[in-house]
């Protein structure tokens, strides 16, 4: 079964080294060490386990140390002279040097940014909440305007069914009006028409009694 090596990153190279060197192969040289280290990892270049001399040191500064994680403020050695040198000194002579003061107020400023934002974010949050309750409200006020247009419409459908039926009782009592002056002229008619009985009646009680008298 084929065995896979380990990818290390940058950062762990020293406290790889410093395993393998100190225990795993117990102070040997740096072939012994290199083909350990090649054994586990997949990939840590050769010159981090090479002795180095001053131009070694140069290398590795800007090649590997430089490049990830910038210009030291500070190298701290044990004096050896591939640190301890003329080459040293000159190479580290032409970077910047490094302000701490100026380092202390970009840091105060970038921790002031990072207030600003974190409290740019919060009045954005409140603002947001607002508009929410802003939404909300707005919502709640077309519902109430909704249901007092329909209470409005239903009031209105109210008020012409009580027209309708207003007009229905109008209509009602002239037929009742109508049927009283009906029900008036026949009892006219009735009476004319009993006269006329009480008339003919009379008449007819004259012309008996001429009859009775002529016989």
């Amino acid at each position: 079964m084929k065995s896979y090596r380990r990818v290390a990153i940058v950062e762990e190279f020293y406290p790889i080294l410093k395993q393998i060197h100190d225990k795993d192969c117990l102070h040997a040289g740096s072939r012994k060490t290199y083909a350990r280290v090649q054994s586990l990892y997949s990939y840590i270049p050769r010159v981090v386990v090479e002795k180095y001399k001053a131009n070694h040191v140069v290398k590795v500064l800007h090649n590997y140390v430089i490049p990830v994680f910038g210009l030291p403020a500070i190298i701290h050695s044990d004096n050896g002279k591939e640190f301890v040198n003329k080459l040293i000194g000159d190479v580290v002579s032409t970077w910047p040097e490094v302000d701490e003061e100026k380092e202390e107020e970009d840091e105060e400023n970038e921790e002031e940014d990072e207030e600003k934002d974190e409290e740019d974010e919060e009045k954005e949050e409140v603002g947001e909440e607002k508009d929410e309750e802003g939404e909300e409200k707005e919502e709640e006020d077309e519902e109430n305007k909704e249901e007092d247009e329909e209470k409005v419409e239903e009031d209105e459908e109210k008020k012409e069914e009580d027209e309708e039926k207003e007009e229905e009782d109008e209509e009602k009592e002239e037929q009742d009006e109508e049927k009283e002056e009906e029900d008036e002229e026949k009892e006219e008619e009735d009476e004319e028409k009993e006269e006329e009985d009480e008339e003919k009646e009379e008449e007819d009680e004259e012309k008996e009694e001429e009859d009775e008298r002529g016989g």
